[in-house]
């Protein structure tokens, strides 16, 4: 199974933050930054594209992104006021419907790459 996942910085939420800006979260050596939202979603769309059609002879299965349910691993922003709470990072606004729209849009790119 292929894992569609993770969002380079200059393509996430993170982009527009300053380096300094405290949405970011703690420096963690870049480990959880990838792990922000996509800004762009036709971005996204690309990069699955990319990948599936690269992949398309090995891989038959794919599933995207990982645990979106956790605020580790599907994050909008950081907030040091909801520490306590979520560790401080943050979901988008509406998680379900941004998940949703990321899954919606994933398997219409794949089934384009490959209708099987």
């Amino acid at each position: 199974m292929g894992v569609l996942c993770t969002t380079p910085e200059w393509a996430s939420t993170l982009k527009d933050m300053d380096k300094d800006d405290p949405r970011r979260g703690p420096k963690l050596g870049g480990y959880r930054h990838r792990y922000f939202v996509p800004a762009d979603l036709a971005a996204w769309d690309t990069y699955v594209s990319t990948v599936t059609a690269h992949y398309h002879d090995q891989i038959r299965v794919w599933d995207a992104w990982n645990e979106p349910y956790w605020p580790d691993f599907f994050i909008d922003h950081y907030d040091l006021q909801d520490k306590a709470a979520r560790k401080g990072w943050c979901h988008p606004s509406d998680p379900a419907q941004a998940f949703a729209n990321l899954m919606t849009r994933a398997h219409q790119v794949i089934k384009t790459v490959d209708p099987s």
